[in-house]
């Protein structure tokens, strides 16, 4: 999907607005003056000019001359009889004064300068150090090698690097600016046509919503290029009207509004800030420096390099592996680079993953250390069952699970996970963990999501002007029945709980990614290896939860499984309102939260639906109106025990090894024989090309019918495979079609229990026989391949705006959805692995099925 200003933005779509008292005690830098020296500035400023460097005598010159026409005191900052303030530059409004608005708003580099110079001279060159400095960047766009390149209109810029070319990496405030003239009449979304022009005119509101994009997308350009930014900072204006931008990780964050020249002592106040600050208070990981790029040869521009501390070790970075996740700028944001040790063989690579997870999750490191603890202390050999064909599988009735690879040392089945060889919390002073809301919100605690004070950022969160509120960019976000004059917005990554957020980074092996695997057999032995590595876990009790391409790699010749951070007990259930999950590949089961099959009741819940449909029974409760009374309440009371009692809806075993049937039909249909000559005369790319697309949404998660159909209906599944090379389909068609079964199997009889033992073998056959698979793969479409994991709220298929709500007496009541992103509650676990599989109950065993022994047959 591509990453652009209106897709940002509309993601958001609205903001937490607060105070400004808030905003300046959480967000912004400390201010290094105490209150006399701020007066001692603002008295500076009143009484006479100040030349600096980027304000030499000769603009003072023509500023002197400016306010002596205008009348106005020959200062920079004026105070009246009535002691209110106002800039000289801006006595007259900025609506008032001709020039763009870059021009017109050019007179804050002047001012800028000023303050700066004026609280150095107070300071007298006791503790003050400037950092930062006002620049105007004219039209220039920035490149940047994640995201569309982007002008801002003026920037505060690193003063160390200001002979470097204008760059992501040397912004640290981004500066945008609307110029409120010649707008259309008053209205939210008025537009008047001009009589000499005929051109459309925007209204103020409307200007006001274009500078939020701006500022917004101008930030998240920072914090999406520079890898060292952990927050960023933004300024606007509207006439003379301010506010004050923050985005972390976590949140973007707008202050209340105030005037350029009613609050002068304010801009004061924020200017100095910024020009002082530390490089933390700015957003500077202080355990990442950048080591620029010398001047490049002509052709495209190298990116830059990192020096990144773990644990004590310094890595240099080769190149980005993955920065997908970090492209959205809220919530993990995870990047992945190829890096060397520092004073160690270049050539030896490690991977270094950095992320940032919801506050108090363990590390990725502890859970593969405790994973590596686990595999020791498991009984292999007693708790599963080695290997079987044949009949004997048919009539295999233990409850041990079928190993596939039965009798592997405990140090071979820890290969099947990739190495990690350290990782940590990151600090940002020795004892102080890198916290989006202990320490970069210094605490603040935002209101619930139906209390809060929402500033618009893009076109669908404004749908009318709010109470009370000029600019029509405000509004509560409080459910329609409450305020239903009100703006409502019902999509937004902040209309709900903002979760901390903690810095994670971890050292792992470079591996390669399975989609980047040329041979068939290749590409399926490392699915086959995952799919082994599921087994591991499972036994030991827990759930892996976001099998995707991009999570299997091949190491050393081996499938590996890495990602580790979703990993969790399986017996644990835990609501949470957000599902995780790569969306090609995630269960049809959580991506829609509920059991594809009710579970089964005493009595059967058929029956119970008979009984209401039936006309007989609707005959007699006609002719015995007592009799119908008994029989309301005997089904409510009916219905109501089954959705306390019944099993608890959670991720669980199948769901992973659904996640593996995805995954192969995944590369079949999105892939073809890499020899177009080896290719059937009657093949059809295009046909497959679009079933492909149809089955995997790539971008969002989808229950549509034609993925959910190959995985119910076993007519849809072979019709499918009817697109495929008849080879491919030959192998493949008869594991597919009996793993669907299997699953079906699982999903109708198994809810709330582990699978049947013998289910693993039979997904290891169905990856083993990809490799009977000849030749090599060529991506049938490679623009179609995504690895972008989403995270969305919890209604799927059907939009939030069009779901019916549910009775308390549905499904919804008893889900306890167990994944996590956004409003994460993490599962503490208190012993260093769980109860493992073969221990809990596999009473609901489907040994010697039907399913299996058809498959046997063949």
């Amino acid at each position: 999907m591509a990453v652009t200003r209106e897709t940002v933005c509309a993601e958001m779509g609205s903001v937490p607005e607060i105070s400004l008292e808030d905003f300046f005690s959480h967000f912004l830098p400390s201010q290094k003056l105490d209150a006399v020296q701020l007066k001692a500035v603002f008295d500076k400023l009143t009484q006479e000019w100040h030349v600096h460097e980027d304000f030499p005598s000769e603009a003072c010159a023509r500023k002197k001359s400016r306010a002596t026409i205008w009348a106005t005191d020959s200062v920079p900052l004026g105070v009246d009889d009535q002691r209110r303030t106002f800039w000289t530059d801006y006595v007259f409004a900025p609506t008032d004064l001709s020039g763009s608005a870059r021009v017109v708003y050019s007179d804050l580099v002047a001012i800028h300068g000023q303050i700066v110079q004026c609280c150095l001279e107070v300071d007298k060159g006791k503790t003050l150090k400037q950092i930062t400095t006002l620049k105007n960047n004219a039209t220039r766009g920035l490149d940047s090698q994640e995201l569309p390149s982007s002008a801002p209109d003026r920037a505060h810029r690193l003063t160390t690097n200001l002979d470097e070319e204008f760059a992501w990496h040397d912004i640290v405030v981004a500066e945008e600016y609307a110029h409120l003239r010649d707008c259309a009449s008053s209205g939210l979304w008025y537009v008047d046509m001009a009589e000499d022009v005929g051109e459309p005119r925007q209204t103020a509101t409307q200007q006001k919503l274009e500078n939020a994009k701006k500022v917004v997308w101008s930030m998240h350009q920072i914090i999406c290029t520079d890898s060292r930014r952990r927050f960023t900072f933004g300024i606007t204006f509207a006439n003379t009207e301010v506010r004050l931008w923050h985005y972390s990780h976590a949140v973007v964050v707008v202050s209340k509004p105030f005037d350029l020249n009613v609050n002068a002592k304010t801009l004061i106040d924020v200017y100095s800030r910024f020009a002082f600050a530390t490089r933390e208070e700015l957003g500077f990981d202080p355990k990442i420096e950048l080591i620029r790029s010398p001047t490049p040869p002509p052709g495209p521009k190298p990116p830059h390099q990192y020096r990144i501390i773990i644990c004590g070790h310094r890595y240099i970075t080769v190149n980005t592996i993955s920065n997908q996740s970090a492209e959205s700028g809220i919530g993990r944001c995870t990047r992945v680079w190829a890096t060397y040790r520092e004073g160690e063989d270049e050539h030896r690579l490690y991977a270094i993953k950095d992320s940032w997870p919801e506050a108090g999750r363990e590390t990725e490191y502890d859970i593969y250390q405790d994973l590596m603890g686990a595999i020791d202390a498991y009984d292999w050999e007693r708790c599963c069952h080695k290997r079987i064909k044949g009949k004997r599988l048919a009539r295999y009735k233990d409850t041990e699970p079928i190993d596939p690879r039965y009798g592997l040392s405990k140090e071979e089945r820890k290969a099947f996970f990739i190495p990690m060889y350290e990782g940590e919390k990151v600090e940002v002073s020795p004892g102080v963990l890198d916290n989006t809301e202990t320490v970069i919100g210094r605490g603040y605690v935002f209101p619930q999501p139906k209390d809060r004070m929402m500033h618009s950022v893009h076109e669908h969160a404004v749908l009318a002007a709010s109470q009370g509120s000029k600019s029509g960019l405000i509004f509560v976000a409080r459910p329609p029945d409450v305020l239903v004059d009100y703006p409502r917005q019902y999509k937004g990554l902040f209309l709900k709980d903002i979760p901390a957020r903690e810095h994670h980074r971890l050292v792992m092996a470079v591996g390669e990614k399975v989609l980047d695997v040329k041979e068939a057999k290749s590409m399926f032995s490392t699915i086959k290896d995952a799919s082994y590595a599921l087994f591991i876990l499972h036994m030991m009790g827990y759930v892996y939860r976001d099998i995707s391409a991009g999570n299997i790699l091949q190491y050393r010749g081996q499938g590996v499984l890495t990602d580790l951070e979703y990993v969790a007990p399986a017996a644990v259930l835990q609501t949470h309102n957000m599902r995780v999950g790569t969306p090609d590949f995630t269960a049809v089961e959580v991506i829609d939260g509920e059991f594809l099959r009710e579970p089964r009741i005493e009595g059967g819940m058929s029956s119970i639906l008979c009984r209401l449909k039936d006309p007989a029974h609707d005959q007699a409760s006609q002719s015995d109106d007592s009799s119908s009374e008994d029989d309301d309440s005997y089904s409510e009371a009916d219905l109501d025990a089954h959705n306390k009692s019944g099993p608890v809806w959670r991720f669980r075993e199948a769901h992973d090894l659904e996640s593996i049937y995805w995954l192969v039909l995944f590369i079949l249909f999105g892939h073809r024989p890499a020899e177009i000559s080896s290719s059937p005369h009657n093949y059809k790319p295009s046909a497959q090309l679009d079933r492909f697309n149809l089955m995997f949404p790539h971008h969002h998660f989808s229950t549509s019918i034609e993925r959910v159909g190959v995985l119910k209906f076993d007519h849809r599944l072979v019709a499918a495979l009817q697109l495929l090379p008849s080879e491919w389909r030959k192998t493949m068609s008869a594991y597919l079609r009996e793993v669907r079964r299997l699953l079906q199997k699982i999903y109708e009889t198994c809810q709330g229990k582990p699978p049947p033992p013998t289910t693993w073998f039979f997904v290891h056959e169905m990856c083993a026989a990809g490799e009977r698979i000849e030749g090599g793969l060529s991506p049938i479409a490679k623009e179609t391949r995504s690895d972008v994991v989403v995270r969305v709220p919890r209604p799927s298929g059907r939009s939030a705006e069009t779901q019916a709500p549910k009775s308390p007496g549905s499904r919804a009541r008893k889900r306890a959805h167990d994944e996590i992103d956004g409003g994460v509650v993490e599962v503490r676990r208190s012993a260093r692995f769980v109860k493992p599989l073969a221990e809990m109950n596999t009473a609901n065993t489907l040994a010697g099925s039907s399913t299996e022994v058809e498959f046997l047959k063949r």
